[in-house]
């Protein structure tokens, strides 16, 4: 038999499609919000004019969430492992 076997293309388009899927509904979140000049058209917050020292205990938090980080990428860890299990060859001989 030449290229892949038929059950190894279902699991591929299964996953591609599954895989589309998740996108856009990830993506059509992004359409909910309303895009509106009301957020543009002011001068913008006032500057801060003095430091707060924080008395070199801690690190000044900069809005990065490390969970969220963390979790992501054990998540494409994870989808890494499983597509090369899906695409390995079989090992049968038939």
């Amino acid at each position: 038999m030449v290229g892949r076997p038929v059950y190894m293309t279902k699991k591929m388009f299964t996953l591609v499609a599954t895989f589309s899927v998740l996108l856009l509904i990830a993506a059509s979140s992004a359409f909910a919000q309303s895009p509106s000049n009301d957020a543009y058209q002011s001068d913008g917050p006032p500057t801060q004019r003095t430091v707060e020292d924080p008395g070199g205990r801690s690190l000044p938090f900069t809005g990065l969430d490390l969970a969220l980080v963390g979790g992501a990428g054990i998540v494409l860890f994870g989808l890494g492992l499983g597509i090369r299990r899906v695409t390995r060859p079989s090992t049968e001989l038939t």
